[in-house]
């Protein structure tokens, strides 16, 4: 009997005795055998953008913060100047210098924007939302700014829920809007 080799889309090796065999398999036990690394995969489409350090968001999509961003001095630190943009900190610090904004725009007008499950700590405004609509924050401690979390005059219908601003010198949540939704804060 001759071997027979199948070329199709399943990746398959027939041998003598007709047994289909995985190619990939041993191709791979072959490259670990002579010691290769084999690379890990890239993330899938629509992973979460990761971010570590101050940035400035210009496109939709959901971002992560993976680590703690502490003494920052941009304003803001993280740049949010596109619609249709989340925001999870992942329970992680955007600390500052004592000016400046943690969180938010510098641009709009903005809409379904979502910050949440972040502590900032030690900026003028923790978060602050201006000229934006239709958007949340949620989960937010700040603590040790002068305003924990600002809704400017040119925003509306923002969701502020389950947020903890306690210890700011001057408000833990300001909403100088109407139209907004207040939900389980805890505020000083």
């Amino acid at each position: 009997m001759q071997p027979q080799t199948d070329t199709g889309d399943d990746a398959t090796t027939r041998d003598r005795t007709g047994i289909a065999v995985p190619v990939l398999v041993i191709v791979l036990a072959g490259v670990l055998a002579v010691g290769f690394v084999v690379a890990t995969a890239a993330p899938a489409a629509g992973a979460p953008t990761q971010i570590n350090s101050c940035t400035t968001i210009t496109q939709p999509g959901e971002y992560v913060l993976t680590a703690d961003i502490t003494n920052a001095n941009a304003d803001p630190c993280i740049n949010i100047r596109a619609s249709d943009v989340v925001f999870d900190g992942q329970g992680h610090t955007v600390g500052g210098t004592g000016s400046g904004v943690g969180i938010g725009n510098d641009r709009g007008p903005l809409s379904n924007v979502s910050v949440t499950d972040v502590i900032v700590r030690d900026w003028q405004s923790g978060v602050e939302y201006f000229s934006t609509t239709d958007s949340a924050v949620t989960g937010v401690t700040a603590t040790e700014n002068t305003n924990g979390v600002l809704v400017s005059t040119s925003s509306h219908r923002i969701t502020l829920a389950n947020n903890n601003a306690t210890g700011n010198n001057g408000n833990g949540i300001r909403v100088a809007s109407s139209n907004n939704m207040l939900i389980n804060n805890t505020n000083n």
